[in-house]
């Protein structure tokens, strides 16, 4: 498929250049560029996902500890005053 883009023409002949020096036709060139760059934003995509994912459980592990230190404490506060109940303080 044929597709037409507009480019200035400095930045077309710095283009074509690079490609001619890789060995490269435009064709191949804007292929390999837009291959590469579509690559790339969708690793930032699948990133950010990850960075999200990584964030919500972070939270969720910290509040599963606030939890489980609250457990703890009450656990152990009800197994000192059974303990205790007899002293005089």
């Amino acid at each position: 498929m044929k597709v037409a883009i507009s480019l200035p023409d400095a930045l077309l002949e710095h283009f074509d250049s690079v490609a001619a020096r890789s060995g490269l036709n435009r064709s191949e060139f804007f292929r390999a560029a837009g291959a590469r760059y579509a690559a790339e934003l969708e690793g930032s995509e699948v990133a950010h996902a990850i960075d999200a994912y990584l964030d919500s459980r972070d939270t969720q592990l910290i509040e599963a500890e606030a939890d489980l230190a609250r457990d703890v404490t009450q656990r152990s506060r009800a197994q000192l005053a059974t303990v205790t109940e007899d002293d005089e303080w």
